[in-house]
C-alpha cells in the first residue's frame, strides 16, 4: 500500500503548470539555402546497356535535424521532397548551416516495377537504403540514389 502512495504521489507531483514545448520558429534563424541535386537509377532489364531510372514520379525525401543545422535546443527535423523526372533526375532546395558543413539524409519511396533478364519478367519491389550529402553554407552536391530489386510478387 506504502508503495501505490508513493507512485500516486510521484505521479501527481510530476504534472506542473508549466507551458507546453513550442515548436522552433523555423524561418526566424534566415539560413543559407543549398541544393543537393542527382540521379535515381534502377536496373529493370539486364539485357540492355542504357541507363536505366527510378520511375518517373517516384517521392525521395531530404531530412536534415535542426540541431545538424546549428539550431540549439530543437528536436525537430526539416523534411523536404523531390520527385524523380523521367530522365531519373532530382533537386532538393535545403537550409544549410550558416558557418561550418551540413550534412543531410536523402530516402526514397519504394515502388514496384517489371525486371526482364531477358527469358522472364516478373514484377518486383524496388527498394533504398538512401544516401547523405554534405553541404557547406549555400552550397551544392550531387548524389546518386541506387534502388535493388527486393521480393517479386505475381
Amino acid at each position: 500500500m506504502a508503495a501505490l502512495a508513493l507512485i500516486t504521489s510521484v505521479s501527481l507531483t510530476s504534472c506542473s503548470k508549466e507551458d507546453p514545448a513550442q515548436a522552433v520558429d523555423f524561418n526566424s534563424f534566415d539560413l543559407p539555402t543549398g541544393t543537393v541535386s542527382g540521379i535515381a537509377h534502377a536496373i529493370t532489364n539486364s539485357t540492355i546497356s542504357t541507363p536505366q531510372y527510378a520511375p518517373q514520379g517516384t517521392i525521395l525525401f531530404l531530412t536534415v535535424s535542426y540541431a545538424n543545422l546549428g539550431i540549439a535546443g530543437s528536436t525537430e527535423t526539416y523534411v523536404t521532397t523531390a520527385t524523380v523526372s523521367s530522365n531519373g533526375t532530382f533537386t532538393f532546395s535545403t537550409p544549410t548551416k550558416k558557418d561550418g558543413a551540413t550534412t543531410v539524409n536523402i530516402r526514397g519511396n519504394q515502388f514496384t516495377a517489371y525486371y526482364s533478364d531477358g527469358s522472364t519478367s516478373k514484377n518486383y519491389v524496388y527498394t533504398t537504403l538512401g544516401t547523405t550529402a554534405t553541404l557547406q553554407p549555400g552550397g551544392k552536391a550531387y548524389v546518386t540514389i541506387s534502388y535493388t530489386r527486393e521480393a517479386a510478387f505475381e
